[in-house]
């Protein structure tokens, strides 16, 4: 009998300190995949913003992306183009006017032209531009796109 018992203490040891190494690994790998950031992907999604029709030339309308930012789609002549609302100078709104044909920035009077470039006021000075956003235009279906990274 005491041997038995010796072969089954031996046994339920094993099995009990197999049984936490393993827990303790599944919980250390939880752990460090919290403490550790995950790497920025670059993977870029396509946004449905609508019908391209909805935009006449020389207008622009505002979108929000994935992390709510505003974009101004603007539509020309030459197809359309997309751009951050958000002025580099001071961060206030921009927006368009379609009879001067450029974005405004009312806080400083900053111009920018149909290609976001700072033509006037301090961001013209600071040689500042509205980010770009890539806008897709798919011709068959008439649908528009912002180009946004896949994670919010």
């Amino acid at each position: 009998m005491d041997e038995k018992s010796s072969r089954r203490g031996f046994l339920s040891t094993v099995c009990m300190t197999g049984g936490l190494v393993a827990a303790f690994g599944c919980l250390g790998n939880i752990g460090l995949k919290f403490l550790t950031p995950r790497a920025a992907g670059s993977e870029l999604k396509d946004l449905y913003i609508g019908k391209a029709d909805a935009i006449p030339v020389n207008s622009s309308k505002i979108f929000h992306d994935l992390r709510g930012g505003e974009v101004i789609v603007l539509r020309t002549e030459q197809g359309f183009k997309g751009f951050s609302n958000v002025c580099p100078h001071l961060g206030c709104h921009v927006h368009w006017l379609e009879d001067e044909k450029t974005f405004f920035c009312p806080c400083h009077l900053g111009k920018f032209n149909d290609e976001g470039t700072a033509t006037s006021g301090p961001p013209a000075d600071a040689g500042q531009s509205l980010a770009k956003v890539e806008v897709v235009h798919d011709d068959t279906s008439g649908n528009l796109f912002l180009r946004v990274p896949g994670k919010a």
